[in-house]
């Protein structure tokens, strides 16, 4: 037991190391290339940190198969944007508060960043949900139409995230680690840093895995929420150190677009994979997650838009009561 918390805590150490190391090479990757906080935020920072998690649902389709396999996968699909939606815009308006020392604290973010990642992840995620129509799967055939609408939509989100120019161009507070001497780094020792940084989060998020199912399992706790709770929580724990960071930097774009780019991105291209691969099938507590991502996500950008699109802290914790349903359910159906 002891040995699992020293890695645990050794896991926690890695994860938040590599979130500076990352957080500060993306902003010295924007100064370099002049991108926009839009692009950093939505597009760069969140396919980066969105990696680890990533990864679980290929390896699991592709690798294990199976009927098992596959239900791993979709559900680490559809679990990805669900935590999103939820504990991680959670804990950057619970942040918001805690550091503004205000309980209406505003979060200075982009009303046209927020909005259209907000938007474009409604559209994709609700399309998401059409084997509903066809009784759990889609009839053979129509996989593939999806993937590519969904594949043509990130394509357009892209395009427009870039063009748009939102939020200025990024200029770091501190130079870059590698190169502190140095008042603008080379683009090189950008990438080594980068390179670092991914390696760290990955390494990391599968050490927090590993040790929190051994303690799960030495303190006899069921195996189900596990998967579906503790799991999730520590492969999207990259996205909300960042985001964190960011909040406490005072880049509210950068904190909320590293999220919201990360749901749109998780939600058309890898699902995209699995609807080519003819595995894409929901059962019911992929489908109850799924609804329950379409609410949260659903409801704060409803109160962003009737509370004259300045985004309250407030707004956000409204994903912390959406999880705390989630994990009541799940806990029920463990006992």
């Amino acid at each position: 037991m002891l040995l699992a918390i020293v890695l645990f805590l050794i896991s926690i150490a890695l994860i938040l190391l590599a979130a500076e190391l990352f957080t500060n090479a993306v902003e010295w990757m924007g100064a370099i290339y002049g991108w926009t906080r839009g692009v950093v935020g939505s597009l760069v920072a969140a396919v980066g940190t969105a990696m680890p998690e990533t990864m679980i649902p290929l390896v699991a389709i592709f690798v294990y198969g199976g009927s098992e396999g596959i239900e791993v996968g979709i559900g680490a699909i559809l679990g990805a944007p669900f935590m999103l939606a939820s504990i991680a815009l959670f804990l950057v308006g619970f942040a918001a508060i805690i550091l503004r020392k205000n309980w209406k604290a505003q979060l200075n973010v982009n009303v046209k960043v927020f909005q259209r990642d907000l938007t474009f992840f409604l559209a994709v995620f609700s399309l998401l949900l059409m084997p509903l129509l066809f009784q759990g799967h889609l009839i053979s055939g129509y996989e593939s139409y999806l993937a590519i609408l969904l594949l043509g939509t990130y394509a357009l989100y892209v395009f427009m995230t870039v063009r748009g120019g939102e939020g200025g161009v990024l200029e770091p507070e501190k130079g870059l680690y590698l190169q502190r001497r140095r008042s603008r780094p080379s683009i090189k020792a950008v990438f080594v840093q980068l390179t670092i940084a991914l390696s760290l989060m990955a390494f990391g998020a599968n050490l927090f895995v590993s040790t929190i199912e051994s303690i799960a399992h030495i303190m006899s706790w069921p195996a189900l929420i596990v998967a579906f709770i503790l799991a999730p929580l520590a492969t999207e724990l990259p996205e909300k150190v960042n985001s964190l960071i960011w909040v406490y930097k005072g880049e509210d774009t950068l904190a909320l677009g590293n999220i919201t780019g990360a749901m749109v991105f998780q939600s058309t291209c890898i699902p995209a994979i699995a609807l080519l691969a003819g595995v894409w099938k929901l059962n019911e507590l992929a489908i109850f997650a799924a609804s329950l991502t379409l609410l949260s996500a659903v409801v704060i950008l409803t109160l962003f838009l009737l509370n004259r699109k300045v985004l309250q802290a407030p707004i956000l914790l409204t994903g912390g009561f959406v999880y705390f349903i989630f994990a009541l359910w799940v806990f029920e159906m463990a006992i």
